[in-house]
């Protein structure tokens, strides 16, 4: 969904539409369940910071401006409410993510840009759909085996023809990335 889709989502959930709210809690849910998974939080407790930061969304949406604002505003309300989720719900959590989460510090600034840029991506893989999708979700996400042959025979295409076929998705993803004006900042710094 591009960037204007989704201010217009919110322009409709203002107005009251309940498919709207569907929509956007749908389009956002993996960005706001990434962080609790980030702080080793179980699926419990992760569901429960979810639900706090979508009533509080619902509370404050008339604040939100475009939708990057709404990006930075659900990861730093989602962060708070891993700060906040009672001692108690995290007892039997690993040492590293009490750490990160009690220590009431936010995340840095590059991580908070990491998981935007992730969500806008896993968002623009999402628009290009069918071949382009799946064979750069097979090539470029947590894959070891990512030679071609492997990815070959898991997708169903021919070894020699992913090469010409991953060049064209590429340019087809940042067609995409271009148009949401998102281009430049998957740009190598110059400097």
């Amino acid at each position: 969904m591009s960037p204007g889709e989704i201010d217009e989502l919110v322009h409709r959930c203002r107005a009251g539409d309940e498919a709207a709210w569907r929509s956007l809690v749908d389009e956002f849910a993996s960005l706001v369940y990434s962080v609790p998974r980030r702080y080793k939080f179980d699926d419990a407790d992760s569901a429960d910071i979810f639900q706090t930061v979508f009533v509080g969304l619902f509370k404050n949406l008339h604040q939100i401006r475009d939708s990057r604002a709404l990006t930075q505003w659900l990861l730093t309300t989602t962060q708070r409410a891993c700060w906040k989720l009672p001692a108690r719900t995290r007892a039997d959590q690993s040492l590293s993510a009490l750490e990160l989460a009690s220590q009431n510090q936010p995340a840095p600034p590059a991580e908070l840009q990491t998981w935007e840029r992730r969500h806008t991506v896993h968002r623009a893989l999402e628009s290009l759909g069918g071949v382009c999708e799946k064979l750069l979700r097979e090539l470029y996400q947590n894959r070891a085996d990512a030679d071609y042959e492997s990815v070959g025979a898991r997708i169903g295409m021919p070894a020699g023809s992913i090469g010409p076929t991953r060049r064209r998705c590429l340019a087809k993803l940042a067609e995409i990335l271009i148009e949401w004006d998102q281009f430049d900042e998957f740009q190598p710094d110059p400097s």
